[in-house]
């Protein structure tokens, strides 16, 4: 009763503590909240002193396999969108669920695997989250595609698209010196997400959501090298796309 009061937390915790210490277990906890990217709250121990069993506690509704880091435009986002929901194919949204937990991976030439500590590059990326959803067409870890050659299986299936949805493929040239990639025409390759946004493995922020014209650290270098012929491509079949709205 002398500490709870000091605890400068959500009063739902404390009432989760009290509850907790009167069922006769004890509490590891900080007295006050953090704030991390858009979550703001309290991570707390339950643990049953007798026999060890205990749990993590989040504040606020997050979990385990929750995210506290919103995409832009988070509220508008088109697969929160109910009629669009039910377009957007299962295979979509998993790529995106995939991609969205390596936000924040590093970026490493030649990774074909999201390493959090070697990191991975703009390919490895997109053939890792594919062959995660079951789709290994473009390249897997263990035999992997780079850009150029990614871009050759969608043309070669008529996979070129004008109107790109969530989690095509958007196609980048002359980002990579004739040295590095001898030979290339496309050189990097990102994830459509919505409007002018993409995500991909770049240098300046690793896995991350980047703009096309107003980025903030590269301005519009996504917008100057977007590959002029053919900029965003699919391997998904015309019957499964959706439309935005």
């Amino acid at each position: 009763d002398s500490i709870l009061p000091r605890l400068k937390v959500d009063p739902s915790v404390i009432s989760a503590i009290q509850d907790a210490v009167n069922a006769g277990d004890e509490v590891i906890i900080s007295k006050t909240n953090i704030q991390y990217y858009d979550w703001y709250g309290v991570g707390y121990i339950v643990y049953d002193p007798a026999t060890g069993a205990g749990g993590y506690m989040i504040s606020g509704g997050m979990y385990g396999g929750g995210t506290a880091k919103k995409p832009p435009n988070f509220n508008q986002c088109p697969f929160c969108n109910p009629p669009f929901c039910q377009l957007v194919t299962a295979e979509r949204y998993t790529i995106f669920m995939d991609v969205f937990s390596l936000l924040g991976t590093p970026y490493f030439y030649g990774g074909k695997y999201p390493s959090p500590i070697l990191g991975v590059d703009c390919s490895g990326l997109v053939s890792y989250v594919y062959s995660e959803a079951g789709i290994d067409v473009l390249g897997t870890p263990w035999s992997p595609k780079n850009a150029d050659q990614q871009h050759d299986y969608v043309v070669s299936i008529g996979g070129i698209t004008d109107s790109p949805q969530l989690m095509d493929l958007v196609f980048f040239w002359k980002t990579c010196t004739p040295t590095l990639c001898p030979g290339r025409i496309i050189t990097h390759i990102g994830l459509y997400f919505e409007k002018n946004y993409y995500i991909a493995a770049q240098r300046t922020r690793g896995v991350d959501f980047y703009n096309l014209f107003n980025d903030p650290q590269n301005d519009d270098w996504g917008s100057n090298h977007l590959y002029p012929n053919s900029s965003y491509g699919s391997v998904f079949p015309l019957e499964c796309k959706g439309v935005l709205p």
